[in-house]
């Protein structure tokens, strides 16, 4: 039949007068050896290895080829849910190309007719895989162009632009998906695939399943990828939250890791050999074993564990010791249920005040959801609750997602240290932070004894109004801020001497300490007692540096402090998301550090040396470690060691003149723009009077005034 479907074509060509000789040929071999142009058949039985959008990959014991298709639906079967069935074909016409755009040896078809009708001999048919080493691929690509190759153990180098496999100085980049669309690719496992060079250049992964993993760098890729019965390992450290003894002889580690800003990962890992003296705070590297993945069915989770059988506990090992466990708040419990476990599993967490409860031969802590007024519930083990039931209590403890608990979230305390009191009252802000691990919780922290308030601003976050204080005593410095309605103001001011901050506190986002009093409903009449207002800010600023502030930022967090001989300088550059347009970022240094750090209220003019007092703020705003100047007067010109005072004489012989803190205009303009030598915007506004009233520090300022007939820019001294 294939016989006279040939004679047919030919003589159908040959009608129109364009008459081709095909060559039926049985092995792929005998068709790579041929001239560039070849019109083809190929009569052997070849197994379809991998498909495209726009093709398939064919290969016999001889070779394999590349087989180009403008209709793949006509040329082999429909594929199947999970990708397209692998085949035993025969029967395939076409024009030979050794190298086209795709720079790849293939057989081109297009299907204008259905007249070469592939012929599907079996379906589901294994192909055969190829071990090849990685150095094999890379020196010799063409040897195995279009094969199925195995590369085992082959460590892949990942980043948010590339992928690729290394070999010393060499690189063999890696394309995914089917031809190209993208998957998950892990840190080091067996891959299978082939190589191309099509688009795609390098060592293409057709589908995920053709992926065995054997490591990760982090515990989110491991609970998030596909996983084996192969020995997992996670290469980056982890830190140890919590140790446990079992009956069996066996040890289990709950272990997390810092993935992002927001979230924490973390697992169970059971260990039957434990060499090292492993102990919370432990930061350690060498996990490897068998993964039990992370579950969700239904209303019941399960968690994740890594189980490390016979020898592979001997791989760990402790790279630091007595690490700081920093907790997690847990705002609302409804945050651990179903698959949000997986974030905070194994994870050192901390609750809101809830009431303890039994529950059968369990206990539970049940909280009200501040936003729906709605009972949250969660599991509690670890502890002997019996003597705390029926009274509030915020707990401490390890998230176990299942294991304990099977289907349940079990909150796990480490000792009855975990079950905190509903209050803490302290003398002091020095008192406050070294309570440690409590003040991650949702617990009311009270300064009983008065506080400074140094610095006050009102800002406004997601459209709720906000007031914020920067607060200190003779021992540490505090951030408070708190919500403001139309009802209830906060009237407090810098100067003034405070008692009674109730708060909640919030480790914020840089390094500093903040009380949140947002959610606090003080019933006492007089919350904010002032004892007294005026007191000097500024009497007695700490005398720093920006170097010692870098090295300790926590000792002079809200406090006064003052920096001497400071100069100012300018970074400009294009980030890739402004690309074309320029950023300068405007910064403070001392010569012979490279520490930098930010100042607030950029209209106050600097000196080129300067001596700054203000309030050190190294968390609130986004820029990092901040001064914030109290007023202009707090900015003075640095000289060996003293500040100077501004003479207001003036050396200029332009038509604009300052003099005693006024701007003397002697011509007619419409406005006026001043900027200082660094290029700082002093003062812009329109020109209705001949002076105009304006503070200048000592410097040279750049004048820029605009009228109907032209633009003048001049330069005066100020002494």
């Amino acid at each position: 039949m294939k016989k006279i479907i040939l004679f047919a074509l030919c003589i159908i060509s040959y009608a129109f007068g364009i008459a081709q000789n095909y060559i039926e040929l049985d092995k792929i071999s005998e068709i790579r050896a041929q001239e560039e142009g070849a019109y083809v058949i190929y009569t052997g039985e070849a197994i379809t290895t991998f498909y495209g959008s726009g093709g398939i990959l064919i290969q016999d014991e001889t070779g394999a080829i590349y087989v180009k298709s403008y209709d793949l639906s006509k040329s082999c079967a429909a594929p199947a849910d999970a990708g397209y069935t692998n085949l035993k074909i025969s029967y395939i016409a076409g024009i030979f190309h050794k190298a086209t755009d795709m720079e790849m040896t293939q057989i081109e078809i297009e299907y204008d007719e259905d007249a070469y009708n592939i012929e599907v001999l079996a379906e589901n048919v294994d192909f055969s895989v190829k071990d090849v080493t990685l150095e094999e691929l890379i020196t010799n690509p063409n040897k195995f162009e279009c094969q199925a190759i195995k590369l085992s153990n082959v460590k892949a180098n990942i980043s948010a632009y590339s992928k690729y496999f290394k070999l010393g100085d060499k690189e063999l980049a890696i394309s995914t998906g089917q031809m190209g669309e993208a998957m998950s690719v892990p840190a080091e496992g067996t891959f299978i695939g082939y190589y191309g060079n099509n688009g795609n250049q390098g060592f293409i992964i057709p589908e995920e399943k053709y992926i065995t993993a054997t490591g990760y760098n982090t515990l989110y890729e491991l609970k998030t990828a596909k996983t084996s019965e192969n020995a997992i390992s996670v290469f980056n450290p982890v830190l140890v939250n919590r140790v446990v003894s079992n009956n069996n002889g066996t040890k289990t580690l709950y272990i997390q890791q810092d993935y992002s800003f927001f979230d924490t990962y973390g697992t169970t890992v059971i260990v039957e050999n434990l060499t090292a003296d492993v102990k919370e705070g432990d930061s350690i590297v060498g996990i490897k074993g068998y993964v039990t993945k992370f579950a969700y069915e239904g209303n019941k989770i399960y968690g994740s564990k890594i189980e490390q059988r016979g020898d592979l506990g001997a791989n760990i090992q402790i790279i630091n010791s007595n690490n700081t466990l920093n907790s997690s708040r847990i705002q609302e419990l409804e945050y651990l249920k179903g698959e949000a476990a997986m974030n905070f599993e194994a994870t050192l967490c901390s609750t809101p005040v809830g009431t303890i409860i039994a529950s059968e031969n369990t206990y539970k802590l049940v909280v009200t959801n501040s936003n729906t007024n709605q009972k949250d519930t969660i599991f509690i083990a670890g502890a002997d609750f019996s003597s705390f039931i029926g009274t509030q209590h915020a707990l401490i403890g390890i998230i176990d997602a299942g294991i304990i608990n099977p289907g349940y979230a079990t909150l796990v305390v480490r000792s009855v240290n975990d079950i905190l009191l509903n209050n803490y009252k302290f003398n002091t802000i020095a008192e406050m932070r070294a309570a440690g691990k409590p003040l991650a919780t949702d617990v009311t922290y009270e300064l009983v004894n008065p506080v400074l308030v140094t610095y006050k601003r009102e800002y406004s976050i997601d459209d709720v109004d906000l007031v914020g204080v920067h607060i200190q005593d003779a021992t540490g410095g505090y951030f408070v801020k708190k919500q403001i309605t139309d009802t209830e103001k906060f009237e407090i001011n810098a100067g003034d001497s405070v008692t009674n901050f109730k708060g909640v506190f919030v480790n914020t986002a840089g390094t500093g300490y903040m009380l949140d009093f947002s959610d606090i409903h003080n019933t006492q009449e007089d919350t904010y007692k002032v004892i007294s207002s005026g007191n000097p800010v500024d009497k007695n600023p700490i005398d720093v540096t920006i170097k010692e502030l870098a090295s300790d930022p926590h000792k002079y967090s809200s406090r006064v402090i003052r920096l001497s001989n400071v100069l100012e300088g300018d970074t400009t550059y294009e980030p890739w998301w402004s690309a074309g347009y320029p950023v300068t970022e405007y910064y403070l240094y001392q010569e012979g550090c490279s520490e930098r750090m930010f100042y607030t209220i950029w209209n106050y003019p600097l000196y080129e040396r300067n001596n700054i007092v203000g309030i050190f703020d190294d968390a609130c705003y986004a820029e990092g470690f901040t001064i914030i100047p109290l007023s202009q007067n707090h900015i003075t010109e640095y000289t060996s060691g003293t500040a100077t005072d501004i003479d207001n004489s003036v050396i200029s012989d332009n038509v604009i003149l300052y003099h005693n803190g006024n701007i003397i205009i002697n011509q007619d303009i419409d406005a006026i723009e001043i900027y200082n030598i660094n290029g700082a915007l002093v003062l812009k506004q329109n020109v209705d009077n001949i002076s105009i009233p304006v503070q200048l520090n000592a410097g040279v300022y750049i004048i820029k005034t605009y009228s109907k007939q032209q633009i003048k820019i001049e330069k005066i001294i100020v002494k």
